[in-house]
């Protein structure tokens, strides 16, 4: 398909295919929208992306609403995971957790970390100085990511204190959301 294949009566205008009906051989910057999708795609030379410089929105999250509780330890421990996702260098992710814990004893001192395999990408500290206190956090971090998969995580640990967990109680909603927020 030339150049002016693309072009219509109301000027240029993407394929329309669904997605398990792409063209097989696209030319770099070929333009389609799928019907089953709602998606505007671009081809790049190697893959299907939407437009550089638009958001893509979220790209992996996880919300539990479980009545699991996990025990928050002395050393990390991974207390959600995102689903892996494939990172695109130069794009900015916007990564937001939110969680409900327990502090069943006075002077505890709650790490969070969000984190990208060893890298910590943002810290929040927390401080319960009464016995039984439940409370409910959240933090974010806005990011370039290396392009690869990639897995991002909520972690804690306590630093004083004992008896800390991470609060599923089944009306709470934990969770980690990976948003692509447009081009770095």
């Amino acid at each position: 398909m030339g150049i002016t294949a693309g072009l219509g009566i109301a000027g240029l205008q993407p394929a329309v295919c669904t997605s398990s009906t792409r063209p097989a051989s696209p030319y770099e910057g070929q333009m389609i929208y799928e019907t089953d999708t709602d998606n505007v795609l671009v081809w790049n030379g190697s893959a299907w992306y939407a437009p550089w410089n638009t958001a893509w929105g979220i790209v992996a999250q996880v919300v539990n609403s479980s009545s699991t509780s996990v025990a928050i330890s002395s050393s990390f421990t991974t207390m959600l995971s995102a689903p892996s996702f494939t990172a695109v260098a130069n794009r900015r992710y916007l990564i937001t957790a939110s969680w409900t814990f327990y502090a069943g004893s006075a002077a505890q001192v709650i790490d969070f970390d969000i984190a990208n395999g060893a890298t910590v990408l943002n810290r929040s500290y927390w401080y319960a100085h009464i016995s039984g206190t439940q409370m409910s956090g959240s933090m974010q971090a806005y990011t370039t990511l290396s392009a690869g998969s990639t897995t991002i995580t909520l972690q804690a640990k306590h630093e004083g204190g004992s008896n800390c967990t991470f609060w599923n109680n089944g009306t709470t909603r934990n969770n980690l959301v990976v948003t692509d927020v447009g081009p770095a």
